[in-house]
């Protein structure tokens, strides 16, 4: 005889005797307040009272850990470069740029948007590189067809 197919969606009964706790009992939840003075809705480190940012000192020691990150930089500290003017100038400034992070001078954020930048400075010189070569290629052109007009 065939045993019945067992439906895992199907709601099983309310459990009786010493498990009916175990299955019916809310997670523990952290014992601080909000800042708003609501219970704090998160669950408790595994073996404390209170969630990682209520353990007392933590969310300080982390914020300033973020702060520090987030410093704004002292532009007096970074080297004066003149705008670029070409390619090589233009990477000159963008190895400045990671030296100067790599010694905390400049924030990332601030680097990103040169480095951003930067690109598309890149684009635009290569471009008017491209329309310089072209004119001089134009020039030389029509100067050989007046010569081979005129037979010389």
């Amino acid at each position: 005889m065939k045993k019945p197919a067992i439906n895992p969606r199907a709601r099983r009964a309310p459990a009786k005797g010493a498990n009916a706790h175990a299955l019916t009992a809310q997670p523990e939840r952290c014992r601080a307040k909000t800042r708003e003075g609501k219970p704090c809705p998160a669950n408790p480190v595994h073996g404390r009272k209170f969630c990682y940012w209520h353990i007392p000192g933590n969310a300080s020691l982390k914020g300033t850990i973020g702060g520090r990150r987030r410093a704004i930089f002292n532009p007096n500290n970074l080297e004066p470069l003149p705008t670029p003017q070409n390619a090589e100038e233009l990477l000159r400034l963008m190895m400045q740029t990671v030296v100067e992070v790599r010694t905390t001078k400049l924030d990332t954020r601030t680097a990103n948007a040169i480095f951003y930048g930067g690109v598309s400075c890149l684009a635009a010189l290569e471009t008017v590189n491209l329309d310089a070569r072209l004119k001089a290629l134009e020039t030389r052109h029509t100067t050989l067809e007046k010569q081979r007009r005129t037979g010389r």
